[in-house]
């Protein structure tokens, strides 16, 4: 009897042992959990995860930065959300050019969560930037010979439209039949100012059949080819040798008449003006 009392006293010693060491372990845990999540100091750099974005080519490209720190940690999240950065030069950037990222965060949410920022600062070099062509000899034949086959898919796609407005010589209503283009002059514009992109344009001969508009009876008339001067127009020419739809169009140049490079050259200065040095390609 006494044995079995002893046995039970043990057990229920044990028992208590056991609770109040589990409900050590539990507070011990909790008091881990408090301090890792809140009072430990934690060491951020604040420019690691600086996401750089470039606009524009190399000499007129500018940037932009975001933060793109995640952490599913809602304290650490909270504060890698409040980091924003201001770069300095942002603007006129070319490769090999020197840039500084600042980093701007939240100095109370900082001391709330007891974080050390570390590398508030960072400086970079300008690279991958897309250069312009120095010169129209620098431009490859792949290349020309795909805004050839634009220019084709260009006027193919719009020959109606440019049949029934372009061709003005011919009576309104008739009916009217597309001969084919001649390719007279390329020239490539060189930008002079940073408001503007290379490019190239193409001075086209369109040939087309139709009842000229002179007045006569059109029931006694026969359809005869003419031409029409056609420019095609390629923006942001540049090494990248990525050509957009947008950045391809044509249109008509009613009344205009070419009969030398120097009469080319005067048009375009009166067309352009003096953003661009002009320098015939074919």
């Amino acid at each position: 009897m006494e044995h079995s009392k002893e046995t039970t006293e043990r057990l229920l010693l044990k028992n208590k042992l056991l609770f109040v060491c589990s409900i050590l372990f539990i507070m011990s845990s909790l008091f881990l959990t408090c301090y890792l999540f809140f009072f430990r100091t934690i060491t951020i750099d604040v420019t690691k995860h600086a996401q750089i974005t470039y606009t524009g080519e190399s000499g007129f490209a500018s940037v932009s930065a975001v933060n793109a720190d995640y952490n599913l940690n809602q304290r650490t999240q909270e504060f890698l959300n409040s980091i924003t950065y201001q770069v300095s030069p942002n603007e006129h950037l070319e490769n090999g050019m020197s840039i500084t990222i600042r980093a701007k965060y939240d100095e109370g949410l900082a001391a709330k969560y007891h974080i050390r920022v570390i590398n508030e600062t960072k400086e970079i070099l300008v690279s991958g930037l897309v250069e312009r062509f120095a010169e129209p000899g620098d431009i490859d034949a792949d290349f020309l010979n795909k805004l050839d086959e634009t220019a084709n898919a260009y006027l193919k796609r719009n020959q109606d439209m440019i049949l029934q407005t372009d061709f003005t010589q011919f009576q309104a209503g008739t009916e009217r039949s597309y001969i084919g283009s001649d390719r007279k002059y390329r020239i490539f514009l060189k930008a002079l100012d940073l408001s503007n992109k290379d490019k190239i344009v193409d001075v086209y001969v369109l040939y087309a059949n139709g009842i000229l508009a002179d007045g006569k009876d059109t029931a006694t008339q026969t359809q005869e080819p003419v031409g029409i001067y056609y420019l095609m127009t390629y923006d942001d020419i540049n090494q990248g040798r990525i050509m957009k739809d947008e950045s391809v169009f044509g249109e008509g140049l009613a009344g205009l008449t070419l009969q030398s490079q120097t009469e080319l050259i005067q048009w375009l200065h009166d067309r352009y003006g003096l953003s661009y040095q002009f320098m015939i390609m074919e």
